[in-house]
This record gives C-alpha cells, structure tokens and sequence, in this order.
C-alpha cells in the first residue's frame, strides 16, 4: 500500500542526497556566474583595450604633425630658400664660410651643425641669424655684443660689411673689449674707466 511504501523510504538518506544534489548545484551555478563575470570583464578590457589603441595612434599622428618634417616644414619650407639666400648675401658680403639652414631646419656652418662648431664659428652664425630677422622683420637694425670673440681677420671682415651696409640705411651698433680706441670712418664711443667719449669722425 502508499502508506507502507511510504513508511519504507529511508527519508534521512534521502534529504541528505537532495541536499548533496543542492550544494552541487549551487556550486555549478557559482562557477557559472565567476564565468560570465570573466567573460563580461573580458569584453570590459577589449573595449578599453581597442580605446587605448586608438588614442596611441592619434598621439602617434599628433607627434607625426608637430615633428619638424610635418607642419612645421610645410609651414617654412617655402621661406627656407629667402632664408637661405639672405644668409648667403650675408656671408658673401662679409666674406665669411657659409651659413645656412638645411631641410631639417639645422643650421650650419660650413655643412657642419651649429652645435659642432667653436666658439668664434657660433658667434658667425649667431650674427648672421640676427641680420636674417632683422631683414625679415624689416628693422634693418642690428646689435651685435662681443665682437672681440673673433680673430682679427674675421673682425675686420664684419667692420668692412658693416661699414658698407650702413651706407644703405641699414643700422649695426657693435660692442667690443679692444685694447686700444679703433679708427673708424663711422661713428665709435670709446669706454675707458667709466669715461666715454665719441670720436669725431664723422659717419658715413
């Protein structure tokens, strides 16, 4: 009959099985969630990843612009050559090795970067990038400070440019340590114990 059929199961062992049936069913439900949480996290990283990706290759782009071959060059490349040809109208006039400024925007001195060159080679380069903006500029004005960094022969050199240049409106005021009081058909002021006195030469 039910009732004894009943009677007969072991219901101790049997609630012990549903509960082990239970517990492994939670478990499996558990490592199915881990699973679906790595798998979540895992398109979570792609996404970050593939955004990382993509801002990297706009800065890569943005670096690619800036660099000295990009915009810039674009930019100065069609003035380049005006600058060149001034700094050699400058060297020419004061007799000096060539200046100039190559497609990578690195200046020379006789095809050697300005970073290689001496110290009365520099003074040369810096002297003839500052007549190139004063020209550019249109100023037509100049000052240059420690002509006594150069040798004799490169001194005499600028004084006789500068001396022909003035004679086109083109100011250059030169500032030197010389041992004695030079003799100039321009204008020099003398500076000697504090004293100054202009000589009387007349400009020309």
């Amino acid at each position: 009959s039910v009732d004894s059929s009943v009677q007969d199961v072991d219901w101790d062992a049997a609630v012990a099985t549903a509960r082990r049936s239970l517990q492994s069913a939670r478990q499996e439900l558990q490592v199915a969630r881990n699973a679906l949480r790595e798998y979540e996290s895992g398109l979570s990283l792609a996404a970050k990843a593939s955004a990382i990706h993509r801002d990297v290759l706009g800065l890569q782009q943005a670096v690619s612009l800036l660099s000295p071959d990009g915009i810039p060059a674009q930019c100065l490349l069609p003035i380049l050559d005006r600058c060149n040809a001034i700094l050699a109208e400058f060297t020419e006039a004061a007799q000096w090795p060539e200046i100039a400024v190559d497609r990578d925007f690195v200046v020379t001195f006789q095809g050697r970067p300005v970073f290689l060159v001496s110290e009365s080679e520099r003074w040369r380069v810096d002297a003839a990038l500052a007549f190139l903006f004063a020209e550019l500029s249109g100023l037509r004005f100049l000052v240059l400070d420690r002509v006594d960094v150069l040798d004799l022969l490169s001194r005499a050199q600028l004084f006789r440019w500068a001396y022909g240049i003035s004679k086109t409106g083109f100011q250059v005021i030169m500032a030197a340590t010389l041992k004695e009081k030079p003799n100039f058909p321009f204008p020099v002021i003398w500076l000697d114990k504090a004293d100054s006195s202009e000589s009387d030469t007349q400009a020309a």
